[in-house]
């Protein structure tokens, strides 16, 4: 039997969590206003841009939804194997030429918070992406800046 496009992002993004073991998250936040076409079409140019800045780390994106004041919101994880430097960071978004507002916050994981983060991943429906990006089939998940090791 043949494996759904769901089942197949949630077996890829976990593999690449287990396989990489990235115990650095960024999460980048747009605001409510923003329009949801505008976010989908400067994710692959902002996930270029700061993978080209980041050129040793390898990075495991991942776009999706949140809740910001009862709206759902356009926002991307960057799940890192190094720390993002905060001010090179600010610098790429800052040089990015599309008008959305960025804003972003770092935090630490540890190897107990991604294997949890796996299993919601694992037992949880995916966010509806279509609904809020008007855009049926939409990349979710990408790696860069691959290590050579893994």
């Amino acid at each position: 039997m043949s494996e759904s496009p769901e089942a197949r992002t949630k077996r890829k993004i976990i593999s690449a969590m287990k396989n990489y073991q990235p115990l650095q998250l960024t999460s980048f936040y747009f605001d409510e206003d923003d329009d949801p076409e505008l976010v989908l079409k400067a994710f692959p140019i902002i996930r270029r841009k700061i993978s080209a800045g980041f050129i040793g780390i390898t990075l495991i994106w991942w776009l999706r939804v949140t809740r910001f004041n009862r709206q759902v919101v356009p926002m991307f994880q960057v799940f890192s194997t190094d720390i993002l430097d905060k001010k090179i960071l600010k610098k790429i978004i800052d040089r990015i030429d599309v008008v959305v507002n960025l804003r972003f916050k770092q935090f630490n994981r540890t190897k107990v918070e991604i294997d949890k983060w796996c299993t919601t991943i694992t037992n949880q429906k995916l966010h509806n992406l279509s609904n809020v990006y008007s855009k049926e089939k939409i990349r979710r998940f990408a790696i860069t800046n691959k290590s050579l090791s893994k």
